[in-house]
């Protein structure tokens, strides 16, 4: 009996013994386990005191794995320990910093097991200077960013580029020695371009001389894309608009988008209105109050419309099909789509009475082809610049009391473009100035290539050429304007240019961009 009760005993010491025993710890094995760090990327420049994600994430094949027992440690070789916690349930672990010592940054997350067993992944961040938003205008892009004054400063180097990537390999367009020198104006982007900006800080330290900022990006300039094609445009002198005729060099090109007449609004740049859509006009003029505008389309037909109202007001015919028109002292004069085998000649409307007025002419056969090119009317003569001949002449028609005579021709022996500007008694004839009595004053040249002039400014002082600004007083280069291929440009003003550039089609889809530009 006293054994039995021993026995008893006994087990019932080995009972408790065993109920109180722990649970064995089970340990997350970490082999063939990874622990990258997904933002930001290795040697990335963050903003200084700006709250900034870092993200790292566990990656591996296990499916059953509890990733909320694994712990995540992210540290900094400067600023120690930044947080302690656990991986979510995906694997992610995510630390929000905003007050990283201003400097670079070795930043290590270590992600340990149950048993203190450890992976971990580092990286390089550079929390020393940042580069603000660019602002820009219609002619620069203003660079800036934050100064850093610290010891081992040598350089600010500032890098512009196509792509967002290899930006050592880029241009350098500006270094300054001066640690609070923090802006750089970039005049020289080309227009519509869309470049990316970054800085470099260079330092003494040998291991890491070079630290870049973050990295910003604009397009160049103010500037409006058209999904149509813009033959010619003209500025209006009493507001703040400028007319384009929406059409293509040669009949037989086709524009699926249509044709007419467009508005646009040159203070906000928009094009405000469209009209007579299918109508191809050849050329436009306004009227001598400037409150019409006449265009004529190669046939006999002239359209008026009403720039108060912006519509379309009334269609008049004239005599001949009209290829180019100037209106001068209440009359419509234009040059007549010649004939089969016959000279192109002129023509006059007489917008007062609403009358075409007969032909008069004392002008020869021989004398009477005025071919192609470009015209301008005043003080009733008619400056002639043909174009499309080997000798391409200018010529001075005189049409007092509607009677046309050949005052004076002169043969530039040259192929001339039809580009004819007439400003402050001056004629500017591609790359040539004229007087009205046909002598040469001077000719545009830059390193010994003619330079066609595409307009000059209302007060006569500059003229355009393919993106050359020059003083028209000595034909000098003022400066070379960042545009690049474009099909034409006109002043809106003294200081204010527009640029447009129509592009070939693409499955007959025409593309036109307007450039508004600043000088």
């Amino acid at each position: 009996m006293v054994f039995k009760r021993f026995i008893l005993i006994l087990i019932a010491i080995f009972t408790l013994a065993s109920c109180n025993k722990e649970e064995p710890i089970i340990v997350t094995s970490l082999e063939n386990f990874g622990i990258t760090i997904i933002t930001p990327s290795n040697f990335e420049s963050i903003t200084p005191n700006q709250q900034v994600l870092f993200r790292g994430k566990l990656y591996t094949n296990n499916k059953i794995i509890d990733h909320t027992k694994l712990r995540a440690v992210w540290t900094s070789d400067v600023d120690g320990i930044l947080q302690e916690g656990y991986l979510n349930n995906s694997g992610v672990t995510d630390l929000l910093k905003s007050n990283l010592s201003r400097t670079v940054h070795k930043i290590k997350l270590s992600v340990y097991n149950e048993a203190n067993e450890l992976i971990f992944d580092e990286i390089k961040v550079y929390n020393l200077f940042k580069l603000f938003p660019i602002e820009k205008t219609s002619n620069s892009n203003t660079i800036n960013w934050n100064s850093n004054r610290s010891n081992n400063f040598i350089s600010y180097n500032l890098y512009r580029s196509n792509s967002k990537y290899n930006f050592l390999n880029s241009e350098l367009i500006y270094s300054t020695t001066n640690s609070t020198d923090t802006t750089y104006v970039d005049r020289t982007s080309f227009l519509g371009y869309k470049y990316y900006y970054k800085v470099y800080y260079n330092r003494t330290v040998p291991s890491l001389p070079l630290v870049g900022s973050n990295i910003d990006s604009i397009s160049t300039g103010n500037f409006l894309k058209l999904d149509y094609p813009i033959l010619k445009m003209i500025a209006d002198p009493n507001r703040n608009y400028a007319y384009g005729i929406v059409n293509l060099n040669y009949n037989s090109d086709i524009n699926t988008t249509g044709y007419g007449l467009i508005f646009i609004n040159t203070e906000t740049q928009v094009v405000e209105k469209r009209i007579l859509q299918t109508n191809r006009f050849s050329d436009l003029d306004f009227d001598s109050t400037g409150n019409y505008l006449y265009l004529c389309s190669k046939t006999k037909a002239i359209h008026k419309i009403n720039l108060n109202t912006k519509e379309f007001e009334s269609t008049f015919l004239v005599t001949e099909n009209a290829l180019k028109i100037k209106q001068s002292n209440n009359k419509l004069y234009y040059q007549m789509i010649a004939p089969l085998n016959s000279s192109p000649q002129f023509r006059i409307y007489n917008l007062d009475t609403n009358t075409n007025i007969p032909y008069s002419s004392n002008i020869t056969d021989a004398f009477a082809s005025f071919q192609q090119g470009d015209f301008a009317v005043e003080n009733n003569i008619i400056y002639h610049g043909e174009s499309n001949s080997s000798s391409s002449k200018m010529s001075k028609i005189g049409v007092t009391n509607d009677f046309f005579t050949l005052i004076d021709q002169w043969d530039s022996n040259d192929y001339q473009l039809p580009k004819l500007k007439f400003r402050n008694d001056r004629l500017y004839w591609n790359h040539m100035i004229l007087d009205t009595n046909l002598n040469r004053l001077g000719t545009f040249l830059i390193n010994n290539f003619e330079i066609p002039i595409q307009d000059v400014s209302p007060n006569g002082e500059y003229g355009i050429g393919y993106g050359n600004l020059l003083r028209t007083i000595d034909q000098s280069l003022i400066k070379k304007l960042p545009i690049h291929n474009h099909t034409d440009a006109i002043f809106l003003s003294n200081d204010q240019l527009l640029f447009y550039n129509t592009e070939s089609p693409i499955s007959e889809q025409y593309e036109t961009t307007l450039y508004f530009y600043k000088i």
